[in-house]
């Protein structure tokens, strides 16, 4: 799976550092590094939002085996013709967005799109929300024919949403903040037909006692319901913001981390169960041609968790009740 010699390399140097006990600072040191070698650039929050579906969008095209994502396609070619200036902005996210970050949106769509057609295989019918839905484009991969799609963001985004992406009645957009708790009375939702919500690089933007409200509510609410997200950890929080300031990002920073998730999502509520948890790449198959930094970056974001997936489940008040 790993360039062997890399991995080679690599684990010599975990050994090494565990022994001498300067793993973790001198990993992260490395993770550092390798940020620092990357082009400064001017980025502004907008941009942000795009990134992901402009990665998809090259990065589907270039591995169509790892993911074909058309819509993003699309939905590039739409923005470019829509929007003279943005040339300039894609420009801008060739530094920002390298092979490694851009991997990394392709990564979580496909774990995110895997699970969903798993849950789907079991509930048909069920109800699909996507948290901080942005410009994301999962509904067009995932379709069954008989889901609901919900697309929940802020009302400016949405806005902006519905003019490259109209809405269906079976796909359709929530302008609310997520911490707007009235979205729940928004959801059409049946418990015998399902519930999974998806959360894409989101929680990271929110304090602790925020993204723990909303789950525990969300417990409450929606019984039996799924939620799956990815986030980085304590390392991973202070490796991206040392990149948003090099990189020029204003406005934007990353507070929200995750160690121990089932120490710190069951504690929450007896209603919330771990359903799985596990390192961001774990699942994805390295290719031979990826540049040395790739491999790398992959190599110790499953090495130290600095990202992982957390995928966690509603329990019914009955059997909450049961496990107390």
């Amino acid at each position: 799976m790993y360039n062997c010699e890399i991995v080679f390399i690599l684990n010599k140097l975990l050994v090494i550092c565990k022994r001498e006990r300067l793993g973790l600072k001198l990993l992260t040191t490395m993770l550092l590094w390798m940020i620092k070698k990357t082009k400064t650039i001017q980025f502004d929050l907008k941009s942000t939002l795009v990134g992901p579906l402009w990665a998809r969008a090259k990065y589907s095209q270039i591995y169509p085996e790892l993911l074909e994502d058309f819509q993003a396609i699309d939905l590039i070619k739409k923005i470019k013709e829509k929007h003279s200036d943005s040339q300039q902005e894609f420009e801008k996210m060739e530094n920002f967005v390298d092979e490694y970050y851009g991997l990394a949106f392709v990564n979580r769509a496909i774990i995110f799109d895997n699970i969903i057609k798993e849950y789907l295989k079991k509930y048909p019918y069920a109800c699909i929300i996507n948290l901080g839905c942005g410009f994301d484009t999962t509904y067009s991969r995932v379709d069954n024919g008989n889901l609901t799609w919900y697309n929940l963001d802020l009302p400016e985004v949405i806005n902006y949403r519905k003019e490259l992406i109209p809405e269906t009645s079976r796909n359709r957009v929530i302008p609310k903040s997520i911490f707007d708790f009235t979205w729940f009375d928004d959801i059409d939702y049946d418990e015998e037909k399902g519930i999974f919500f998806i959360a894409g690089g989101l929680f990271q933007y929110f304090y602790e006692h925020k993204v723990s409200e909303l789950i525990i509510k969300m417990s409450l609410k929606f019984p039996k319901g799924e939620l799956i997200f990815d986030n980085p950890s304590r390392i991973g929080i202070k490796i991206i913001n040392r990149r948003f300031k090099k990189q020029g990002v204003e406005g934007v920073t990353f507070v929200f981390h995750v160690g121990n998730p089932k120490k710190q999502f069951t504690k929450l509520s007896n209603n919330i169960n771990l359903v799985n948890s596990f390192p961001f790449f774990r699942k994805m198959e390295i290719k031979k041609e990826w540049k040395l930094k790739t491999k790398l970056m992959i190599f110790l974001c499953n090495k130290l968790h600095i990202v992982k997936f957390i995928h966690l489940c509603f329990l019914s008040n009955s059997t909450s009740s049961f496990l107390k």
